[in-house]
């Protein structure tokens, strides 16, 4: 297609006597000897046009309107097939244009390519003190990331002029970015190739024109609109999730200073995933709502609620949501009479969240309990969290209170063992984690013998900050000593019976020697006859348990309650929803709102 094709090289200058001089025979002096020199001079007010009338190359004076109008006006006047940009402070390698002709002559002629290549940097005399070298196998495998890692050096490029036809030229509003604004809109048609070598010297000098005015403003615009450049598609072929891409664009625009675009490529990156949202249901379709609405009020729009119910005779319709909030899916399926963990495990294989959540159907997410969990964990790259939350008594002769369950954090293995304060609505985990990990079919002790296996693998994240609202009464296994007692017994069995938990004997043993606390509890509440009897019918009374994890927590100290409702209270101010819209039961009429419940809790704290 080309047999010595003619090369243009445009050199906009403004002001640029001091070093326009030396850019200029570096662009002639090249070893490719078919190229014309344009000198596109932007309204300068010193000596440049003198100094450029001493040389064989075309001249163009016009008013001042920036580097973007000066290269489209170079741009505009070539006679050349390919394009070369060298600024008037910066110089060509004499091989440089030679070495550029013969790469893409050689490439196929089908492609659609733009060359970029690696650069020396200079200082103001001149001396060489640094070669910058870009990642050719990130550039060969993903040639987006020319461009959005920022690699690419403008006058390395060599750019076919048809771009222009096709592409567009530079946008003259813009001073500071006009160059990568270019490169993104290109991403679409063409294709950058680097070539491992350094062709031109990058000047670094004080007299370069400062970054002032709206440049932050133009800068984080431009790479706000970088995050558009990539079709889903692609993003998940680059790495392997939208999500993913838009995380490492944050962790590229944090370290580039682009904090807003950052914060944005964040935001993109959690509203991009999918979280589902397991509840398994036994009866009380009442609560079941209420649980189900608290899910569809979350201030994250991109969950699917997954309802697993016991009984095949159970009528849940009343709990069936009619038109759904965008964003959201639901679906509903009975799993015949297998209990909690088995219905966890039913709705996790059917989940196709990149993270799993668990709500109980008598518990309650707060509103923006999804969103600031799944942020927590992608900042910190969690496998798997939980958080604190507040615990709701049912009856009148429990309190109620904060649980800072979420302190429980780090390598908590195999601590875990001898006390497990997690409760599984505060939970959020990634989905691989469940490629390997699933609840046995252990009654009451399902949950208990997940979290000391997962946590066996992974470091627990845990958020001191109350996202969900877990009611507890009196029969429940944390409060109720023969059903603790029965689940605790038979959670020694479990670590016994299995050789990765039975080595840690320490913790087993904590539990037998703090068996007697259960005991004498049950014969306080029920009489040593009832105690004794129900010893004799679970059969295990050499088993001594530690029930120190199950036991209520206190409240926080005072400073640290406060902290938490106005933490709280600012949040729910901002998504300003209404409690009333999510708790449609009768266990929750006494909380006519979420600003209500909070100040119930600072009433609790405040007597």
């Amino acid at each position: 297609m080309y047999n010595d094709p003619l090369v243009s090289t445009i050199i906009p200058v403004y002001n640029g006597a001091n070093y326009v001089a030396t850019a200029i025979r570096s662009a002639l002096d090249q070893t490719y000897p078919n190229t014309e020199v344009i000198v596109v001079d932007d309204g300068s007010t010193d000596n440049t046009a003198h100094i450029v009338a001493k040389f064989p190359v075309k001249y163009i004076k016009k008013q001042n309107g920036g580097v973007a109008s000066a290269l489209n006006t170079g741009v505009r006047e070539m006679k050349g097939q390919f394009f070369c940009w060298l600024s008037h402070d910066d110089v060509f390698n004499r091989n440089k244009i030679e070495r550029q002709v013969e790469t893409y002559l050689g490439r196929p002629a089908s492609e659609r390519i733009i060359l970029c290549s690696d650069y020396e940097l200079i200082n103001s005399s001149g001396e060489p003190y640094n070669t910058v070298t870009l990642d050719t196998k990130l550039i060969a495998e993903k040639p987006e990331y020319a461009v959005l890692r920022g690699l690419v050096n403008g006058c390395t490029v060599f750019i076919p002029v048809d771009f222009f036809s096709e592409v567009g030229y530079f946008d003259e509003s813009l001073p500071y970015t006009q160059d990568y604004d270019l490169w993104l809109r290109a991403l679409q048609q063409y294709r950058f190739v680097h070539m491992p070598e350094a062709l031109i010297k990058c000047r670094q000098h004080d007299q370069q024109g400062s970054k002032r005015g709206n440049y932050a403003a133009e800068f984080n615009s431009l790479w706000i609109k970088s995050l558009d450049s990539i079709s889903p598609d692609r993003a998940r072929e680059l790495e392997g999730s939208h999500a993913r891409f838009f995380l490492k664009m944050q962790k590229f625009l944090s370290h580039a200073g682009a904090n807003q675009a950052a914060a944005e490529a964040g935001s993109r990156a959690v509203q991009s995933i999918k979280v589902s949202v397991v509840i398994p249901f036994f009866q009380n379709t009442d609560q079941l709502r209420a649980a189900v609405n608290s899910v569809l009020s979350q201030t994250h729009k991109n969950i699917e609620v997954i309802v697993v119910y016991d009984t095949p005779e159970t009528n849940i319709s009343d709990a069936v949501p009619g038109a759904l909030p965008a964003g959201f899916t639901f679906a509903h399926y009975c799993q015949h009479r297998r209990g909690a963990g088995l219905a966890r495990n039913f709705g996790v294989e059917r989940a196709t969240g990149e993270y799993i959540a668990f709500l109980d159907s008598d518990d309650l997410f707060l509103p923006t309990k999804v969103d600031r969990q799944l942020r927590f964990m992608v900042d910190n790259y969690a496998f798997i969290s939980h958080t604190s939350y507040f615990a709701f008594a049912l009856d009148e002769t429990m309190d109620s209170s904060y649980r800072p369950s979420g302190q429980f954090r780090g390598h908590v293995f195999p601590k875990i063992l001898s006390g497990n304060p997690i409760a599984m609505p505060t939970s959020m985990i990634r989905a691989e984690v469940f490629r390997k990990h699933t609840f046995p079919d252990a009654f009451q002790c399902e949950d208990g013998l997940f979290w000391a296996s997962v946590t066996e693998e992974y470091d627990l994240f845990g958020m001191d900050e109350a996202l969900s609202i877990v009611s507890v009464s009196a029969d429940s296994v944390a409060y109720n000593p023969l059903k603790q007692w029965k689940a605790i017994l038979r959670m020694v069995a479990y670590y016994e019976a299995d050789s990765r938990f039975r080595i840690h004997t320490q913790q087993i043993q904590e539990l037998r020697n703090a068996s007697d606390r259960v005991l004498q509890k049950l014969r306080e509440d029920s009489g040593a006859n009832v105690a004794r009897s129900a010893e004799d019918r679970a059969g295990l009374a050499h088993r001594r348990l530690e029930v120190d994890a199950l036991t209520p927590r206190p409240l926080l100290p005072e400073g640290d309650v406060s902290r938490l409702l106005q933490q709280q209270t600012e949040l729910l101010a901002e998504v300003k929803v209404s409690v009333d819209n999510i708790m449609q039961s009768r266990i929750w009429k006494t909380l006519s709102s979420v600003g209500g419940f909070l100040l119930w809790v600072s009433g609790r704290k405040a007597g």
